[in-house]
């Protein structure tokens, strides 16, 4: 167990303490569940209410995505990507949500203010597959074997704590 997961048992422990309701989102890689195996969080992980596993997206589902998605000024994106575009982030994503949203808005960066083609596609799947192999590659420790990071390991991890009174 890790100190964020005794971290996020204190934290529970605490507001079952004072009658404070807690609400958390977790969101993480697969491994995610298995983390709250441990008997010592036992009293945590009887309190998830719901767990969702998110499925790669379909060529037709990345394309709908990238039409509703909100563009980094807030404005939809509507038009904004080609249907080739659309077919590229696919490809080049794996329908993995992470790296759909990484390369879209990176290729939202690319285009400025015209419509998102295969080339600025392109430009922004070799620039996100760039910054994860340094990320990696910073990241690897030096007796381990070296490993290529695929984009299955692209993912958003993090956790929102909402504490309220009664």
């Amino acid at each position: 167990m890790c100190s964020s997961d005794l971290e996020l048992a204190r934290i529970a422990d605490a507001a079952r303490t004072r009658h404070l309701p807690l609400e958390v989102l977790l969101i993480g890689t697969p491994a995610l569940p298995s983390r709250f195996a441990s008997p010592s969080l036992s009293a945590l992980r009887e309190r998830i209410g719901a767990s969702i596993v998110l499925a790669r997206l379909s060529a037709n589902d990345t394309r709908e995505y990238l039409q509703t998605r909100l563009s980094p000024a807030g404005a939809p994106c509507t038009g904004r990507f080609s249907r080739k575009a659309s077919r590229d982030i696919h490809q080049e994503s794996l329908g993995l949500i992470a790296v759909v949203e990484a390369i879209a808005a990176e290729s939202l960066r690319q285009a400025e203010t015209l419509q998102v083609s295969p080339e600025h596609v392109r430009t922004a799947a070799r620039l996100v597959r760039a910054q994860r192999d340094r990320i990696a590659s910073a990241t690897r420790s030096p007796d381990r074997k070296s490993t290529r990071l695929n984009s299955s390991h692209l993912v958003i991890s993090y956790a929102v704590f909402c504490l309220k009174k009664k």
